[in-house]
């Protein structure tokens, strides 16, 4: 896999898959090959760098504040005397991360069209070139949110050389949205994880902790990579291979005939899957519970697995090599902020009646109503929790939660 990855130029994505994300994407950084790559790297690079994350994370965690205060709101209204009422957090999820990015604001709350997004964060893009213009294009790279950083980054280059508004607005979010509500899905039906999240993220003196505080959290930090290790938001990737070439394996495999075999040869033209999930659940390097959320894992990985080329937690999901996801500190930043910001307020269980299962592309749907499309309905119940006593008190235990114990 890292052989293919880390040679871009002899294993180009497949043709039909980059006609399919130019029409999502815009002639941008997802679609660009060679030079033409590197050129719009190098502009999106510093929106994702250390520093600049470290700068948005007030405002990541003030957009993670709406849902919870929202639901918050929502559960003070009548709902059934066990204290639980249903909501389908996936529009939530997705309204969240477009907002996290700085694309769209609370007036697309609940809104789940794609037009109205896209139309709303077009407007957003001219409006922080109007700030960027205002400052001058030669003003420093900075700011509060990550779409402005982009935008005063592109006006830093030559105008025949700067990326199109489509481009600045692909940052990702339907994929984050979909990683967070696998996350949620996941700690619903594990009630021992969410109990350990949840008292981990109690320890924090406030609800607004900075991108350090948030990574001061170690079990938060399993559960993420745990989540992204058997979710990956995307199933697989998929190249060509430019001309007739011989791959070396990392293992050797046995073929057909039962003979030993190192390397394998591809003609030009042949096509190559690599199915992250199936390398992110291997039983040889992850044990025999490799298909099981189960977060301690990352306490102590093994030997095998910390030799996985990866971005982020020994798992693929981010990809690797010079084509690897450039936003995947955003990605991590995002979901640990909502993570931190939903567990400490409430209770979230499974109903016991629904299926959730994964379409083609991974996003959670309800069995025997695949006709309305990704949802995913979760029982949602206030936490509460006195400081000063150290005492919790939960919403009464429903059923779906006596059942998934």
């Amino acid at each position: 896999m890292a052989f293919i990855l880390n040679q871009p130029r002899d294993f180009p994505k497949q043709r039909i898959m980059m006609n399919v994300l130019r029409n999502l994407t815009g002639e941008g950084l997802v679609v660009a090959e060679g030079p033409e790559h590197k050129r719009q790297r190098k502009i999106i690079n510093p929106a994702f760098g250390v520093t600049a994350m470290r700068g948005v994370t007030p405002m990541i965690i003030e957009v993670a504040h709406e849902p919870r205060d929202a639901w918050k709101k929502k559960l003070f209204e009548p709902v059934s005397d066990s204290g639980w009422q249903d909501i389908d957090v996936l529009p939530w999820l997705s309204n969240t991360a477009l907002d996290m990015v700085g694309v769209a604001g609370s007036n697309v709350a609940n809104n789940r069209s794609r037009a109205v997004m896209e139309r709303i964060g077009s407007q957003m893009v001219m409006e922080k070139k109007s700030e960027a213009g205002q400052l001058g294009e030669s003003s420093p790279v900075r700011g509060k949110d990550l779409l402005g950083i982009l935008v005063r980054a592109n006006l830093q280059e030559k105008a025949a050389e700067r990326l199109d508004d489509k481009t600045l607005l692909a940052a990702g979010h339907e994929t984050t949205a979909v990683v967070m509500a696998w996350a949620l899905e996941a700690i619903a039906k594990t009630p021992s994880v969410q109990s350990k999240l949840r008292d981990e993220a109690l320890t924090y003196a406030n609800d607004s902790p900075s991108m350090e505080g948030l990574n001061s959290l170690p079990y938060l930090n399993n559960v993420v990579k745990e989540i992204l290790r058997l979710k990956p938001p995307f199933t697989g990737l998929r190249r060509t291979a430019q001309s007739d070439m011989i791959v070396p394996l990392a293992q050797p495999i046995i073929d057909k005939n039962e003979k030993e075999v190192q390397e394998i040869f591809l003609r030009s033209g042949d096509s190559i899957l690599m199915h992250l999930y199936a390398i992110n659940t291997r039983f040889d390097l992850w044990g025999s519970d490799a298909l099981l959320f189960r977060p301690e894992r990352f306490d102590k990985i093994p030997d095998a697995v910390s030799e996985i080329p990866s971005m982020f937690g020994n798992v693929t999901s981010f990809g690797v090599g010079p084509k690897a996801c450039v936003g995947w500190r955003m990605a991590v930043l995002e979901i640990k902020a909502l993570l931190f910001t939903l567990i400490r307020e409430f209770q979230l269980d499974v109903d016991p009646r629904m299926t959730i299962t994964s379409s083609v592309v991974p996003r959670p749907q309800v069995q025997g109503q695949e006709d309305k499309g990704p949802q995913l309905p979760l029982r949602v119940a206030r936490f509460h929790h006195n400081r000063e006593e150290g005492t919790a008190q939960l919403g009464t235990t429903s059923t779906a939660g006596a059942q998934s114990n």
